[in-house]
Order: structure tokens, then sequence, then C-alpha cells
């Protein structure tokens, strides 16, 4: 005779009273987790959240919904009722509710856990996907919901990780929206340059061009550094936009001058006709000249100096006083040639020579002419043209005859591009 009542086992319960057999007792259905003896309702047992109970008399422990998902509700049966976890959320093994996504990472549906931001975006919490660094911004570190500002002398692209310098021969705009080199960079003008990431421009050195965008204080390869060192026979000083010529008299031999006094008077006995000279001219034939001068003089009276012929000759209406001829090079004085008074019939040739107003028989190729008065030219009545003797390339070459304002003759060879004046 039984005195204790016999308890359900575990996995079953039993509702009724007055029950006389094990038989009696009741598996639990699926959805529950009956895992004491003795149960009378099953409904108090059931499948806790994040799980479920596929089986029917249940006495192991319940199956956690997997990493990805998550299950809110009780006594459910089935790994289809695991809920699939949001965006912006991940889900561990066994989860009641979706965590969400810390900042600076990334959850997308269904995540098993978070996943670090990367460099160049930013990812506030609850992100489903990284959002890029915006323009004028950088994100530089993994796990980051934030971003920084570019600095002036920089600029930063759309989902930039570091800022951008700008680059030498530019310096920083100021503009808050500092995207890209344009925005965010300005040139340097003529004759000032910039290191990288520079917010101003500075003056080039003494004996150096600058150009527009120059990247070194002291160019010498105008496609890489933006300018070029001064030439020779030049000065340039400090933020030099254009190289400056040594004057008149003056030259140099070196590159790289900065100052004005680096430009060498010409020595003695030498001069400089060219701005910008690199040597002097040595002065010629019976010539000096003093230092810095810009031409020779001669050392004779009433005496001119013919550079291109490098010789000095007598003035016009002058002669030598030791004899020579008046175009011939020498240091003698010239004395004023005094010429006889011609009579009134008379005119005063080219030469001086006292001569019959109309006698040009030789001149004219025995015809006549008119001894021109003041010039002493013959003008003759019947001329040859010079077509009719020469070609036109010889015609070309020929010696030209002009007057100067002072009544001066003046030929000049177009062979040879000499000209003198008599």
């Amino acid at each position: 005779m039984t005195t204790q009542p016999t308890p359900c086992r575990k996995g079953s319960y039993q509702p009724s009273k007055g029950q006389q057999s094990i038989q009696a007792c009741l598996p639990c259905p699926a959805g529950y987790f009956c895992d004491s003896i003795g149960i009378s309702d099953y409904k108090l047992f059931p499948c806790p959240t994040g799980h479920y109970c596929k089986e029917v008399a249940k006495v192991t422990p319940p199956s956690q919904c997997k990493a990805g998902t998550y299950q809110p509700y009780l006594a459910k049966s089935s790994s289809n009722d695991c809920l699939i976890c949001p965006e912006g959320h991940f889900c561990l093994d066994g989860v009641e509710h979706p965590e969400p996504c810390d900042a600076g990472y990334i959850c997308e549906k269904g995540s098993k856990k978070q996943y670090a931001c990367q460099p160049g975006t930013y990812c506030p919490t609850k992100s489903a996907a990284p959002l890029d660094c915006p323009q004028g911004f950088y994100c530089p570190g993994y796990r980051t919901d934030i971003y920084a500002k570019c600095t002036n002398g920089t600029f930063c692209g759309n989902a930039t990780r570091f800022p951008e310098s700008c680059p030498a021969g530019y310096f920083g705009s100021s503009n808050t929206s500092n995207f890209d080199l344009n925005s965010g960079c300005f040139s340097c003008g003529s004759g000032q340059y910039s290191n990288s990431g520079s917010n101003s421009c500075e003056d080039c050195y003494a004996g150096f061009v600058c150009e527009k965008g120059a990247r070194k204080p002291n160019p010498r390869d105008r496609k890489v550094d933006g300018g070029y060192e001064c030439p020779a026979g030049y000065y340039c000083p400090v933020a030099s936009v254009t190289p400056i010529a040594c004057p008149l008299g003056h030259y140099s031999e070196t590159k790289g001058n900065g100052y004005a006094n680096q430009c060498k008077p010409c020595p003695e006995n030498f001069f400089g006709i060219e701005v910008g000279a690199t040597s002097c001219r040595k002065c010629q034939g019976a010539t000096v000249s003093d230092v810095g001068s810009t031409s020779c003089r001669c050392q004779g009276l009433n005496r001119k100096y013919l550079a291109d012929q490098g010789k000095c000759v007598c003035r016009s209406g002058f002669e030598p006083v030791d004899g020579t001829r008046a175009l011939d090079d020498g240091f003698a004085d010239c004395s004023l040639i005094i010429y006889a008074t011609c009579r009134k019939d008379e005119v005063r040739d080219a030469m001086g020579n006292c001569r019959k107003d109309n006698s040009c028989d030789l001149e004219c190729d025995g015809g006549e002419g008119q001894v021109q008065v003041g010039f002493g030219i013959c003008q003759c009545n019947k001329l040859t043209k010079v077509e009719d003797i020469l070609s036109i390339e010889n015609l070309e070459r020929r010696t030209q005859m002009t007057f100067s304002d002072n009544n001066q003759v003046v030929l000049y060879d177009p062979v040879t591009k000499n000209k003198q004046v008599t």
C-alpha cells in the first residue's frame, strides 16, 4: 500500500488528481522545458527567450538561437522562430533582444558581432554601413564616429583618411570648404615661393628669379622648381620676377648675382655699349677709355671714334696735322681745313676744290650738268638709270649714300652693314 504519491518524471506533467498509474503522466509539448518532476502545469515551464524547444517531453537544455538572430518570446519551438538581427544591431548566441551597434562600428543585417569602422569613414551609433568622411574633413583612425576639420594649408576630398598638404608653390586659401587644390590652396605670386603645407609665401632669395608658383627660394630649373638662376650680365634682388640688366659700361660674367654692385664697370681702355653684357669690348686703334666707359675716345683733337671700324678719324672738315689722310686712324690732332676763296663764277665741290658750276663732264660721262651749291655734287641733266647698268641683285648690294641733318655724307654698305660718316 502506497503512502506517498509518485511524481511524474521530468519531461512530463499530470494536471488531474486521483491518477493511479505513471502512464497517466503526459509529455510536455514542444516549446516547453519541463526540467522538474511532479509538474502539474507545463505552462509554468515555457522555453526561455533567446531559445527554442523543439522536442516533446524535452529534458535537455533549450537550444540557443544562433548568433545573428534573436528571440524575444517565450515558449518557441523552432529555429524558424528566431528573428534576423536588424541593421545597426548585432546578436550573440541565445539573446532575447538585439544589441545596438556602438559608435565607431557597423552592423549589417544579421550581424553576429560589431565590425570596426575603417579609416576615411565614420560610424555613428547603430550604423549599418560606414559613412564617407565629408569633403573638407578627414577621418584618420579606425572605430570613430566623428571627423576632424582639415586645417588651413591642407585640403580633404571625400572619404579622406589624412589631409593632403598644399603642394610647394601654393599656400592655404583660408577657405573653410577646402576639399581640393583649387578650393584649399592659392598659387604663390611671381617673386615668391612656398614649401608644402604652407599658409603663406615667402620672398625668393637674391640671385634668383621666381615665377608664379615657385617651389624653391633658389630655383634652378623652370619646370621642376618654377624659376631659374639669375643669368650672367644681370642681377636679381630679393623677390625678383625678372632679371635686371647690368647698365651700359658694366658687365658680369657670373650667374646668380643678387645686387647691382655685382655688375662690374668696364676696365680702363675697354667699353660697354650693351645692357646685360657679359664682357666689355677692347678699345681699338688710337683710342683710350676710362673705367666704366660706354665708348672709346680719340686722343687727338677733332677726331671721332668709329666703333665698327675701330679707328679714330678726323671729323668732317678737318685734316690731320701730320699729313696723313683724314680717314686714317691716328693720334695726331686734326685742324680745320682752310679752303681757298672761289671766284664768283665758281662753286666748291665735295672735295673742297673750286670749279665752274657747270663743269660736270667727268661726272656726267661727257654730258652736261650743274654742281649743286652746298653739296658740291654734280646733278647731271641726262641720267642713266642704275637699273640699266646693274641687276636688281647687284643694285641691292651697292653702297648707299645719304646726307645727315648737318649736311654730312653718310655711306652705308648693305652687305657688311657698316655705316661711315664723312
